[in-house]
């Protein structure tokens, strides 16, 4: 009997009794078959084909823009060089699922906002107008028939918080790459965590 209480497990529609006696070209055979059609349906989306876990690529590419904007690479490196990106993608599927409605509104809004304004993405605009923009929205300032399902300050808040969480943090949970933090501060190895 197997673990999950059936008699008979079934693979790739063949029972687990004829697996010896099947033949290996028709067990690839079926294998393919049935991993193709999971393939066909999964690429249908962009969240399938996105190598983030939460984000679907474009919600990615205004998340990496507003993050460089917290922390924007100089003589040092910034978000990006850091990949914070990783940190929140891995975090929002986890400890701050609780943020997920927050984020998808959030970015939606704020597109949305960029969109009437200026006619732009977030992430395709000047770094100027970004950060005029994100200023506004940390003040509950961009127009309120974008926000909503989603509150702009709360938003700013929650979405800096998490890029100098991502930045500073341990890199075995996504960000600060390389260690790029540690050693923008002086600290040296080993690193004790």
């Amino acid at each position: 009997m197997n673990p999950w209480g059936s008699e008979k497990l079934v693979f790739c529609g063949v029972p687990s009794s004829n697996f010896h006696s099947m033949e290996r070209r028709a067990f690839i055979k079926n294998t393919a078959l049935i991993g193709g059609g999971m393939l066909a349906t999964y690429s249908c989306t962009e969240r399938e084909t996105s190598s983030y876990y939460f984000f679907t690529v474009t919600e990615a590419s205004c998340v990496i823009a507003i993050c460089e904007q917290i922390i924007p690479a100089d003589k040092e490196p910034g978000a990006t060089d850091a990949e914070v990106i990783n940190y929140i993608d891995r975090e929002l599927r986890h400890i701050y699922k609780q943020h997920q409605k927050l984020y998808r509104n959030g970015i939606a809004a704020l597109q949305a906002s960029c969109k009437q304004l200026k006619g732009e993405l977030f992430e395709d605009l000047p770094f100027d107008e970004q950060t005029a923009l994100l200023i506004d929205m940390e003040k509950s300032k961009l127009p309120k028939t974008n926000w909503r399902d989603a509150k702009q300050g709360a938003f700013f808040q929650t979405i800096r918080k998490h890029t100098i969480e991502g930045f500073y943090s341990n890199p075995q949970h996504g960000g600060n790459k390389d260690h790029v933090s540690f050693e923008m501060m002086r600290i040296e190895p080993p690193y004790l965590f």
